[in-house]
């Protein structure tokens, strides 16, 4: 069943009307909220044409695909968008539509994620219901939304470092992980600025000459949204390069670890090639002293040893092993 709230003269009425007794138009110095959760939208449009709402604004409504959109209706104009609401997690989405008509204000949500209610209710509080109607609680929805967003761009920096502490772990795979994570953290991040990027232009026409008379009164509050909007791009654009200059460093580190290996094997293979070069040169079909000789096989096998070892030793003064 829609939830309702009206609030009169900016305080919340005790009870809040049914369905079945709203009509249109509100009350003067009223300001109406109807809330329709998941599966409760097939009677909107009924709902709709009783409280005067026009179709295509409530058929702008039901398309999740569309951005915010101003309808003119007669001498009045009906504000129709779409915002995403960030879940818990703080790695996706709830779609919240709303619909802006007069002093009523309809949303609509798919997940409880996206339930304005709790801050709806609290709008009541607020000095600015009472002066600008329900322009009011939409500005409430869109605080805190962008909130919402800031709050996850805030996770999504604390994500980052944690990554760089894992970056110069000794433990392995710390590579494979750091990759991971970097690409899940740039994941999020753009689909933060796909949630953010309609609200930023949409905000700009809220100003316009088309938008409710309400809604420009209100252009001074709406840009303190704005605001927090920017910072929050300004945020996550930081994030975005400190993302990449993480995925460098990384990529660097695997190579000097690259180069280090390669340096090792040089140096192993140079010390395997003493004994091979000791071995050939008697394996020479060129008579040799002691070729024949016990102690000339006592004095090919030092040789070998000692050269070995020597190679070994200056190989590990110069840290090539």
């Amino acid at each position: 069943m829609p939830s309702t709230l009206l609030f009169h003269r900016g305080a919340k009425t005790v009870e809040a009307p049914s369905v079945a007794d709203l009509t249109a138009p509100v009350a003067d110095g009223s300001v109406l909220w109807i809330g329709l959760g998941p599966g409760e939208t097939e009677g909107l449009v009924p709902l709709a044409r009783r409280l005067g709402l026009p179709d295509e604004a409530v058929h702008d409504l039901l398309s999740p695909g569309r951005r915010m959109r101003l309808w003119r209706h007669g001498p009045d104009t009906a504000l129709t968008g779409h915002l995403l609401v960030p879940r818990e997690d703080g790695t996706s989405f709830a779609r919240l539509s709303l619909l802006l008509f007069g002093d009523v204000l309809l949303t609509l949500w798919d997940d409880d994620h996206a339930d304005p209610r709790p801050f709806l209710t609290d709008a009541a509080d607020s000095p600015l219901l009472s002066r600008y109607g329900a322009a009011a609680l939409l500005h409430t929805l869109l605080e805190n939304t962008a909130a919402g967003y800031h709050e996850m761009a805030l996770d999504i920096d604390e994500r980052i470092d944690d990554v760089e502490e894992l970056l110069f772990e000794r433990d392995r795979p710390r590579s494979t992980l750091v990759q991971q994570r970097s690409y899940e953290l740039r994941k999020r991040l753009t689909l933060l600025r796909r949630a953010m990027l309609p609200i930023q232009r949409a905000l700009v026409g809220l100003s316009s000459s088309s938008a409710p008379a309400a809604v420009r009164d209100m252009e001074r509050h709406y840009r303190e949204v704005t605001l927090q909007l920017d910072a929050t791009s300004d945020l996550m654009e930081a994030l975005r390069e400190m993302l990449a200059s993480l995925l460098s460093a990384d990529l660097n580190l695997q190579q000097k670890q690259l180069n280090v290996t390669m340096k090792k094997l040089t140096g192993w293979a140079a010390v395997i090639a003493v004994p091979t070069a000791v071995t050939s040169w008697y394996g020479m079909n060129v008579a040799l002293p002691g070729q024949f000789a016990l102690w000339g096989a006592y004095l090919a096998n030092a040789v070998l040893v000692v050269s070995a070892l020597l190679v070994y030793v200056s190989f590990r003064r110069r840290d090539w092993l």
